[in-house]
C-alpha cells in the first residue's frame, strides 16, 4: 500500500520471480542450512538408541514397518541402517507412496535434492521396500500372513494427532512379540496420549529410553 493505494510495483509478474530466483539461490549457496535435506536426519544417539529397540530378538522371519508423514531422509537412513535385518520393510507415508507411483522411485526423485548420495545407493532400497497407504491397506498386507513378527516404527515428528488411535490398530493387528515404538517421547501432547493409552491397556508397558517410547505386544492383545 501507499498513500493508501494499491502498489502495483510488487504485483508484477517480474517481481515475485526474482524474489523466487533470489530464495534458491541462497539455498544453493548454503545460506540456509535449515533447509537442506540432511537436516532431516536422525543423528547418531538416536540411530543407536532405535537400533537396541528395533533390533532386540529378531529372527529371520521378521518384517519392518515405517509410518510417519514426510519421513524424508529418516526414511533411508532406517532402511540403510536396519533393511538387512528384515525381510521386508513396509513403508507407509503419503508422500513416499505417491512417489513411487509412476516415473522414477521414491528415492530417486529424493536423491535429486539431496546433496548427500551415500544414503541411496543401498541395493536394497529397490528389492525389499513395500510402499503401501493408507494404513488400511498396511493393515491388509500384514493380517495376511499369521506366521510374520514385526518391528513397528511410528515416527511422530511432523504429524502425532490422535496417533494411539493407530496404536491400538497395530496391537489388534499385529501379533504378539511385535515391538512398537516411536520418537518424540518428550513432547507434552505425545506424553499425555501415551498416558491415556497406557491407563486403558495396562498391560502395555510403556518404556522410555533417550526420547524414544516402546512397548511389546503381550500374549493376549491389549482388548
Amino acid at each position: 500500500m501507499k498513500n493508501g493505494t494499491l502498489s502495483k510495483e510488487k504485483l508484477y509478474f517480474k517481481y515475485w520471480a526474482d524474489q523466487i530466483d533470489s530464495v534458491k539461490k541462497s539455498v544453493r549457496e548454503g545460506t540456509w542450512k535449515n533447509a537442506e535435506l540432511e537436516m532431516t536426519k536422525f543423528d547418531p544417539l538416536s540411530m543407536e538408541t532405535l537400533s537396541t529397540i528395533l533390533l532386540e530378538n529378531t529372527g529371520p522371519y521378521n518384517h519392518l514397518i515405517i509410518c510417519g508423514q514426510a519421513l524424508s531422509l529418516r526414511l533411508f537412513q532406517l532402511v540403510d541402517r536396519f533393511g538387512s535385518k528384515f525381510c521386508k520393510t513396509f513403508i507407509c507415508d503419503r508422500c513416499a507412496f505417491e512417489n513411487s507411483e509412476g516415473k522414477g522411485t521414491h528415492a530417486q526423485r529424493l536423491s535429486a535434492f539431496c546433496q548427500d548420495q551415500s544414503l541411496f545407493s543401498n541395493p536394497l532400497l529397490e528389492e525389499k521396500l513395500v510402499y503401501v497407504y493408507p494404513a488400511s491397506d498396511l493393515l491388509y498386507h500384514v493380517n495376511r500372513e499369521k506366521n510374520w513378527l514385526f518391528r513397528v516404527f511410528m515416527d511422530l515428528t511432523y504429524s502425532r494427532y490422535n496417533f494411539t488411535q493407530q496404536l491400538g490398530e497395530f496391537c489388534n493387528y499385529l501379533p504378539a512379540g511385535t515391538i512398537i515404538c516411536g520418537n518424540r517421547a518428550g513432547d507434552p501432547y505425545v506424553k499425555e496420549l501415551l498416558s491415556h493409552f497406557s491407563n486403558q491397556h495396562p498391560y502395555a508397558f510403556i518404556q522410555i529410553t533417550e526420547g524414544f517410547w516402546h512397548f511389546t505386544v503381550p500374549t493376549f492383545g491389549i482388548q
